[in-house]
C-alpha cells in the first residue's frame, strides 16, 4: 500500500475460521513414475478446510516409505500465523532435526489462501519431478535430498 511516497508493507494478518466451523476434506493422490505406474513408496496427502465457498487453510505433504522404516512426511506445506510455508524435511523428520521453514506466501485474505494453494501445487509438482528424476537416474532419495528438492522448488515456483 502506498502511503505518501513510501511503500508500506503489512504483516500477514489472515486468521482462518475455526476448524469446527469448516468443512474438512482429506484425500490421497498417487505419485506416478515415468511410466504412469504409482510409486510404491511415495504418495501425496492433501487436507483442506473451507467455510462456505472460501478456503480457510490447507495442508499438503508427500508421504514417503523407505523399506523397513515407518512412513514419514516431507516436504509438508501448511498455513499458520498468516503465512503459507513449507517444512522442507517435514514436521517430524527421521533425523529428529527440523530444517527452518520456507515462506511460500503471506496471507491477508481467503483469496490469498487460494493463490497460495495454487502456488503450493506447483511446488509439489516440481518436488515430485525431482523425486522421479532421481529414481530414474538410478539414485535414491533421503531426507537431505528431499529437503534440497523442496527448497529449490519453492524458489522455482516463485519465478
Amino acid at each position: 500500500m502506498l502511503q505518501g511516497d513510501a511503500l508500506v508493507q503489512h504483516e500477514p494478518d489472515f486468521v482462518p475460521a475455526p476448524e469446527d466451523q469448516c468443512d474438512t476434506k482429506r484425500w490421497y493422490n498417487d505419485i506416478d513414475d515415468l511410466y504412469g505406474n504409482p510409486m510404491k513408496d511415495a504418495r501425496r496427502i492433501t487436507k483442506t478446510w473451507k467455510r462456505g465457498p472460501h478456503l480457510q487453510k490447507f495442508y499438503t505433504a508427500i508421504l514417503l516409505k523407505k523399506q523397513g522404516k515407518d512412513e514419514w512426511s516431507a516436504p509438508e506445506a501448511d498455513c499458520n500465523h498468516g503465512v503459507c510455508h513449507l517444512h522442507p524435511n517435514g514436521h517430524h523428520p527421521p533425523s529428529g532435526v527440523k530444517k527452518r521453514y520456507v515462506e511460500i506466501m503471506q496471507l491477508h485474505c481467503c483469496d490469498d489462501v487460494r493463490k497460495a494453494r495454487s502456488k503450493t501445487e506447483r511446488v509439489f509438482a516440481l518436488v515430485e519431478l525431482d523425486l522421479l528424476q532421481a529414481r530414474e537416474n538410478g539414485g535414491d532419495w533421503d531426507e537431505q535430498r528431499i529437503a534440497e528438492f523442496a527448497v529449490r522448488a519453492v524458489d522455482k515456483a516463485s519465478h
